[in-house]
């Protein structure tokens, strides 16, 4: 044989046909490096490929996260406001919604001076307490009145006092809009606990209760 014809045997090292694929002599596969190059690139593809579809699954993973956390704010949003909606009983700065109107008694101040020509009788208190109505409905009006509350002081109703240039507030709001005012009340000084009594319906006994001490 011709050396163009042979090929050395990388094994036993013997002169066999070029075109051989296993050595006569030791009958061993004749193996080359274009076969590993071919496993190493088949090998780099298949990892490519793996690694290209994690990301894809990654990303269609992320708006889905997005998607499930906003869903979940909204309804710890929702279910705040049910809350609220559900509030039998609120301390002065907290709010509570009936039907469609957020109602906040602000500030409470006891001992409030009317001035000379309005003196609490002997014994007793004025207390100015502030509110603010909001009407938060998505239609409809919702009726707001200075006289929607009744005030108790160890459990004794208190007169509504109507203060100089009080602000007499009989109106209806709108959607979106709000109104601010105060009420005052003539009560005992020594009252150890002094409560509102909101009317949440005209047409039933349920009451919220605003608890100013």
């Amino acid at each position: 044989m011709s050396k163009e014809k042979t090929k050395v045997c990388k094994h036993c090292k013997e002169e066999i046909d070029a075109k051989a694929k296993v050595c006569p002599h030791c009958r061993k596969k004749q193996g080359g490096k274009l076969k590993w190059v071919v496993i190493i690139i088949i090998v780099l593809a298949v990892l490519g490929m793996a690694m290209g579809s994690g990301d894809d699954s990654s990303s269609s993973t992320d708006p889905q996260t997005k998607s499930t956390t906003a869903t979940t704010a909204a309804k710890k949003e929702t279910a705040k406001k049910e809350e609220a909606k559900e509030k039998d009983s609120v301390k002065v700065g907290e709010s509570f919604e009936n039907d469609g109107l957020k109602v906040t008694a602000k500030k409470a101040e006891f001992g409030y001076d009317a001035g000379e020509y309005f003196t609490p009788k002997d014994g007793c208190e004025y207390v100015a307490v502030d509110f603010t109505c909001e009407n938060v409905a998505e239609k409809g009006d919702k009726y707001v009145s200075v006289s929607d509350c009744e005030c108790y002081a160890d459990n004794s109703a208190c007169e509504q006092q109507y203060i100089g240039n009080s602000d007499f507030v009989n109106t209806n709001l709108s959607p979106g809009k709000n109104v601010s005012f105060t009420a005052y009340y003539e009560m005992p000084k020594d009252a150890k606990k002094v409560i509102l009594e909101y009317s949440a319906s005209f047409w039933t006994d349920k009451k919220i209760t605003i608890n100013l001490k």
